[in-house]
């Protein structure tokens, strides 16, 4: 299973880290806009940064400036130089993006993003691009089958890309792909917030604890039982 955060404020990316659970973090400069964070070659050097500092596997930067291809895809092999581990490059489905792509580093990973037709994994399973980013809530929004989607997707690029499933609304839509065998994800921080939602969980985890307690005090430390 590989976890995404879908933000650009590495201060979501700390607090999932620290719980174990990050493959990587992915963005795009519409993120950078409601996230109102700077959009610039020094805020994402940073950015780059902070994602080796906290061993995260990947970050997924996009592809912009596609009228100029040479500048785009310049400016992506400078990121990719300064973490030839980490950075993969999110480009979009369109005939200005795919011809981007011989202009990008050889061994840059490549996500083809902002799919919305099975037709399109077909050229992802060709270009053998690391993943294909399908916009499953935006799908259903717009009345299309996104499981339908998604699902004819995975089969198409099985052992060749993964399908990294994007536009989540909500841990239960999450569920419901992870077992039709989906197993690659972008979440925003509050879907990821939403899997830590369990009050039983919450009321056990209090009960274990106020034990834990009542047991110490009991037996007074004596014997040094509780001590590490």
């Amino acid at each position: 299973m590989r976890l995404y955060i879908d933000s650009a404020v590495t201060e979501d990316w700390e607090v999932w880290t620290r719980r174990n659970v990050l493959y990587g973090a992915t963005t795009n400069p519409l993120i950078f806009q409601k996230q109102n964070v700077d959009f610039n070659r020094r805020t994402v050097v940073r950015m780059i940064d902070k994602a080796k500092d906290l061993g995260l596997k990947a970050l997924q930067l996009q592809v912009h400036g596609l009228r100029q291809p040479k500048d785009a895809a310049k400016r992506m092999a400078r990121y990719f130089e300064r973490w030839p581990a980490g950075v993969v490059a999110k480009v979009p489905l369109t005939a200005e993006g795919l011809a981007v792509l011989p202009l990008l580093p050889k061994d840059l990973p490549i996500t083809l993003t902002a799919a919305y037709d099975t037709r399109q994994a077909v050229l992802a399973a060709a270009q053998q691009a690391r993943y294909i980013a399908p916009y499953y809530g935006r799908l259903m929004e717009s009345g299309q089958d996104a499981d339908a989607i998604v699902d004819a997707m995975l089969a198409v690029c099985r052992g060749k890309s993964r399908v990294l499933v994007a536009s989540l609304r909500s841990a239960e839509q999450v569920v419901a792909l992870a077992v039709r065998g989906h197993d690659t994800f972008t979440l925003s921080p509050q879907v990821f917030e939403a899997f830590m939602d369990v009050p039983q969980t919450q009321a056990a985890t209090a009960e274990f604890e106020a034990a834990a307690s009542m047991l110490e005090k009991a037996a007074g430390h004596k014997a040094g039982f509780f001590k590490s």
